[in-house]
């Protein structure tokens, strides 16, 4: 599981940049750097899981 801030930052890179809705959230952070976003290799899969939903 990411930590809230990790997730934050990356929303917030994604607004600012793409604006890709959040189910496209984790191809978006897969097509680019993952350290320039804040997320180490191979993190960005994990946006996509449901385990970083409300109510998970």
């Amino acid at each position: 599981m990411l930590p809230a801030a990790v997730t934050i930052g990356v929303l917030v890179r994604n607004l600012c940049v793409a604006r890709e809705p959040l189910y496209g959230l984790a191809e978006w952070a897969a097509r680019h750097d993952g350290g320039l976003l804040g997320l180490a290799a191979g993190e960005s899969v994990l946006l996509g899981r449901r385990s970083c939903r409300p109510g998970a």
